[in-house]
């Protein structure tokens, strides 16, 4: 049994000049490889790759199922032929948030969270006051009197 994972959002994006390259990567450095193309790679990790129609390039990446295979290797393994300023975004079963951020050839797992933005936040960013908040402290933070 699997990792229940949603995605969150993406941009993801790898030339098609870099398909050769990338498969021959996957092939040499994941066991098991022997995919005759880098969308079935993609696919048999459930990544569904979209093609774009006018360059050819990978230009969206979508996940369906559960998470199966070691993601942090695969995409560690892709990371120098995917477009820096790519990434996806992602929520596990467990409320987990993470996102993987592709640059400069590789790929760094970020954790994240969730903010909220209610009454108070935007109060105290347009400067409103709040009678149960003073100025800040020495070091920057708000402290509540």
């Amino acid at each position: 049994m699997g990792y229940d994972m949603d995605q969150i959002e993406q941009k993801f994006r790898v030339k098609k000049e870099n398909f050769e390259p990338m498969l021959a990567a996957i092939k040499s450095q994941l066991t098991h490889s022997s995919y005759s193309n880098v969308l079935l790679a993609f696919e048999e990790r459930r990544w569904s790759p979209s093609i774009d129609d006018d360059s050819g390039d990978i230009c969206d990446l979508y996940f369906d199922g559960q998470k199966l295979c070691d993601d942090d290797k695969f995409f560690s393994v892709i990371a120098p032929y995917v477009e820096s300023g790519s990434y996806i975004c992602m929520r596990g079963e467990d409320g987990a948030l993470w996102k993987w951020s592709f640059h400069d050839g590789i790929v760094e797992e970020i954790d994240g969270r969730i903010v909220w933005d209610d009454d108070l936040d935007v109060k105290l960013q347009t400067g409103a006051s709040c009678s149960h908040l003073s100025t800040e402290n020495e070091s920057g933070a708000l402290v509540r009197e």
